[in-house]
């Protein structure tokens, strides 16, 4: 695409040249796609045949800091080969089967092709909640799959830790495949008797009784709210908001009896006081005395997802237990803790978000919550893999 502009009065030395995907009167975000352009025109060859692109420049003085307004706006159709991968949200959901073989079943929206072929996917497995998609790091699980799921098949022991997975959609018209990071992470289990399996998506905000929500504070607007802004399935999670004052928030749960094994797993993504030390913080906290007196889950407890800090001394209510700090708001990650130590035995949990007199960021939001008893799951009959690689792909075929 080649973009031609005069120049203006009084005169520019240099020219930036800004491009957005869309129509003049209907553009997307403009970028910058030429800078300190010394002529008259610009030829912008990181185009898509089929597309149509919106052109702006602006003017720079010598120093190239300053610039003038934008110029007026032109448009043009690029012809030549499709070169853009398609559209695709990513994976929805990774649901452990629960079933005495070990497995993860996948899913995720249908893609739409921008260049009019057909769409195929790419499947993606590391035990790192935070990776990046890499055929030649051995996380690729699966390519070209057709429909929309899949099913991981798992070796035993796969249930000792949570699985990630992010998808791809590539587009046969052209061999793009997008770059989605949604992020979706399911631990395998046998057979499961679930004590508490709480989506938050009953019309109350609870899909089952027994769980309550209360805020320790005088202050208006402290307690924790059912909200939509962040899932990790469904629409719906539970939220408490930062506070620049002393403030304590409780999302409480019902009361169970664990076993030995029992596991609780949970949902959550956080963003508390960003400071060197943990003034605004979450504590998970266990009552076996029906909310008598509470008490912090112990670190060793927790099989994934553990505390990152120490709540600091100062106006903070919970100064010196350990907690959940700092953070950023972003895809929900798993917490699991082993509730063994309290087999037989009545116990509540409870999630509390604690302030202190100063800044208040976010907040933290809460989603799936189980508690469930859960056999081993055995072997695939098809299928080994001794879990020596840290991205869980060292697969190897084996005769049934």
């Amino acid at each position: 695409m080649q973009v031609t502009w005069g120049n203006g009065s009084p005169p520019a030395s240099r020219f930036n040249v800004y491009r957005a995907r869309g129509t003049c009167a209907a553009p997307g975000a403009f970028t910058r796609v030429g800078t300190a352009v010394a002529g008259s025109t610009l030829l912008d060859t990181d185009v898509s045949g089929g597309s149509t692109y919106a052109y702006q420049v602006r003017g720079t003085d010598a120093s190239g800091v300053c610039e003038s307004a934008p110029s007026g706006c032109v448009q043009a159709t690029a012809t030549g080969a499709c070169r853009m991968p398609p559209a695709f949200a990513g994976i929805t959901s990774a649901v452990n089967q629960a079933a005495s073989a070990c497995g993860i079943g996948l899913s995720w929206p249908a893609a739409t092709s921008t260049c009019g072929g057909s769409i195929t996917y790419n499947v993606y497995r590391s035990g790192n909640p935070v990776f990046t998609p890499d055929a030649s790091n051995f996380n690729l699980l699966a390519s070209h799959v057709t429909g929309m799921s899949y099913l991981d098949l798992l070796p035993a022991g796969s249930d000792n830790f949570p699985i990630y997975y992010i998808v791809r959609a590539v587009d046969s018209a052209n061999g793009l495949e997008e770059g989605n990071l949604a992020t979706r992470g399911a631990t395998t289990t046998g057979p499961a008797t679930y004590l508490l399996n709480e989506t938050f998506e009953g019309p109350s905000g609870f899909d089952g009784p027994g769980w309550t929500h209360v805020s320790y504070s005088f202050e208006p607007g402290t307690d924790w709210t059912w909200s939509t802004a962040q899932s990790h399935s469904s629409a719906h999670s539970w939220f408490s908001p930062g506070w620049n004052s002393v403030a304590q928030k409780a999302l409480i749960s019902p009361s169970f009896v664990p076993q030995a094994g029992t596991l609780l797993s949970f949902w959550h993504t956080y963003s508390f006081d960003d400071s060197a030390g943990c003034y605004d913080a979450g504590i998970l906290q266990v009552s076996t005395n029906g909310g008598g007196t509470w008490s912090t889950m112990p670190d060793a407890a927790f099989r994934w997802g553990s505390f990152n800090g120490t709540i600091y001394f100062g106006s903070n209510g919970y100064a010196g237990s350990r907690a959940w700090c700092h953070g950023t708001i972003g895809p929900m990650t798993l917490a699991q803790v082993d509730l063994s130590a309290y087999a037989g035995t009545p116990i509540q949990l409870r999630w509390i978000e604690s302030d202190d007199t100063l800044i208040g960021f976010t907040g933290w939001y809460m989603d799936d919550v189980t508690v469930a008893n859960a056999a081993a799951c055995r072997d695939n009959p098809l299928f080994s893999d001794s879990f020596e690689n840290g991205n869980l792909a060292a697969w190897t075929a084996t005769t049934p």
